[in-house]
């Protein structure tokens, strides 16, 4: 048993490396979407054991705390991931800016 895991895990490391270097190669486009982005990151992400990477894969709106997971498992800079997720669910960004705007409105006088 010793010597599979011990062998498995020589092949994932090998196929990781492999994978890096040709990434570093490959122009890889830029996300537009955290979906896009989790699925140029997907075998990584589910090597890594991410629970929901299905549904995020598939558009689902990641919660903090898989965003935080995400950056760990990739060495992500947190802020620059988390500003992604929000461009990618607008609605949801819009929401929030609206109702600052409201509770900070001076421009409607009764």
């Amino acid at each position: 048993m010793h010597q599979e895991t011990t062998i498995s895990e020589v092949v994932e490391k090998a196929i990781e490396d492999y994978l890096n270097k040709h990434q570093l190669q490959q122009t890889v486009e830029q996300p537009k979407t955290i979906a896009e982005f989790i699925q140029q990151n997907y075998w990584r992400l589910q090597q890594a054991k991410i629970k929901n990477i299905d549904a995020l894969a598939r558009g689902q709106k990641p919660e903090q705390a898989d965003l935080v997971r995400i950056c760990s498992v990739l060495n992500q800079d947190f802020e620059a991931l988390q500003s992604l997720a929000e461009h990618s669910f607008p609605e949801n960004s819009n929401v929030k800016s609206e109702e600052k705007d409201l509770n900070g409105c001076t421009g409607h006088h009764s």
